[in-house]
């Protein structure tokens, strides 16, 4: 018997997928009613393995897709950029949870309706070449390369190196929207047929930004104050959207428009990925003042910055899993006042590799009335902040650290500093205990 014309197996293919996808949506609810999870990874990884390719073909029945990637802000830039688009009338199709590896994709894709007109995808700082090269994305923001779970990524420069090989396969027709204060993303960003430059004025690279990616010799500052490499000349384009902050408030400038607005956190970063959403969605026809009215919105994204209750202690979540990170939490949370915990658990989604500790200014913390180390990886921690010269007690599990530390004379917020893993532990113990 034959196999049977092109238009039947595209048929067959068409009730295949059609059937994975059902079934993808009853396992993610099954998952989530029984608590066993978000039902965001585990539908995605079967659903490939039983239909190969399903992501790539159900990506292909949107109108648009947008990946979103980098070290840090992910996830917020992801659903800043959902918001903005949704308030211009698009049905948006995105993996909210954060699930950013290409299973996490899947299943965003599996779950999207058939009204979806966008797909708008968090994607992890490795995957993201596949899914450039399987999603055809019509726009990709690049947020930043730092060093993140080492263990997994080895280096920054060879993961940027990746990233540019692929965005140099990006369709004639795409656009990149990055943010070229990093010298790593600029150089990225410079493979791409189309670019908007994002920069925010006055910041400098950070101690990751120091070669340069195009020689591997020092930058330096050229005569406009912008970086440039001393060896073989390289330097970043001019920024499209320029970025002004002061304290809680930015001003954006770019793009044929001038805009304001609040931060919800004060910080390089949080300007930066509001800056990046609206460039992005201003580059998909996007109405500025809508999007940007959106953004502002918009809360605590999965509780990041966020705060919290556990046991009457009032919680602020601070996700820092890398020096970078790090500078950014410090930052939003420099009350002395508050007592803080320190939770680093260095599991798989962590990054086992803790060795970044060693790159944090840990005596930012010293003048704290409290200080707790916890997690799997607590006398690492608290090593730490002895050579910093921070006093800490080291208490277990997490929820008791943070009893402790609410406990303490003054009874303030208490500032909860956390690597992933301790953030999803967070969060249960603040829903089920708030």
């Amino acid at each position: 018997m034959g196999r049977g014309t092109t238009g039947e197996r595209r048929a067959g293919q068409w009730l295949t997928d059609e059937a994975v996808a059902r079934a993808a949506r009853l396992a993610g609810a099954v998952i989530r009613v029984t608590g066993r999870g978000q039902g965001a990874t585990l539908p995605g990884l079967l659903a490939e393995r039983v239909a190969p390719g399903v992501t790539r073909r159900r990506a292909r029945r949107l109108e648009r897709v947008v990946l979103v990637s980098g070290t840090n802000g992910k996830t917020t830039t992801t659903a800043m950029l959902t918001a903005a688009l949704a308030a211009d009338g698009r049905r948006v199709a995105t993996n909210a949870s954060g699930s950013n590896l290409y299973r996490g994709l899947t299943t965003a894709m599996l779950e999207a309706g058939p009204a979806a007109q966008d797909g708008v995808l968090e994607v992890d700082e490795a995957v993201l070449p596949l899914a450039i090269d399987e999603l055809w994305p019509r726009l990709v923001v690049l947020l930043n390369l730092t060093r993140d779970q080492l263990d997994r990524h080895h280096e920054v420069q060879g993961l940027a190196g990746r990233w540019r090989a692929a965005v140099g396969r990006l369709p004639a027709d795409a656009t990149v929207v990055a943010d070229v204060g990093d010298p790593k993303v600029a150089w990225v960003a410079s493979a791409a047929p189309w670019a908007v430059h994002v920069a925010l004025c006055g910041r400098r690279a950070g101690p990751d930004g120091a070669a340069c990616p195009a020689c591997g010799g020092v930058l330096g500052t050229g005569p406009s104050g912008w970086y440039r490499c001393w060896m073989c000349g390289w330097s970043p384009p001019a920024a499209t959207v320029r970025v002004e902050r002061q304290d809680d408030e930015i001003r954006l400038l770019g793009e044929g428009v001038r805009r304001r607005a609040d931060l919800l956190v004060p910080t390089d970063g949080c300007a930066l990925d509001v800056a990046l959403a609206w460039a992005a969605a201003s580059r998909l026809g996007a109405d500025p003042d809508r999007s940007l009215a959106a953004i502002g919105r918009l809360g605590a994204v999965q509780y990041r910055y966020g705060d919290a209750v556990y046991r009457g202690v009032p919680v602020r979540l601070l996700l820092a899993k890398n020096p970078a990170g790090w500078d950014e939490a410090l930052t939003a949370s420099p009350d002395p006042a508050r007592p803080a915990v320190v939770s680093v658990n260095g599991g798989g989604p962590d990054g086992r590799d803790t060795s970044w500790l060693w790159d944090v200014d840990m005596a930012r913390l010293s003048d704290r009335p409290f200080m707790v180390a916890t997690g799997a990886r607590a006398e690492d921690v608290a090593l730490r902040l002895e050579v910093a010269g921070v006093t800490c007690s080291v208490v277990r599990p997490l929820g008791e650290a943070i009893s402790r530390a609410g406990r303490s004379p003054g009874n303030r917020q208490v500032d909860l500093f956390m690597d992933y893993t301790s953030f999803v532990e967070a969060r249960e113990l603040a829903s089920r205990h708030g």
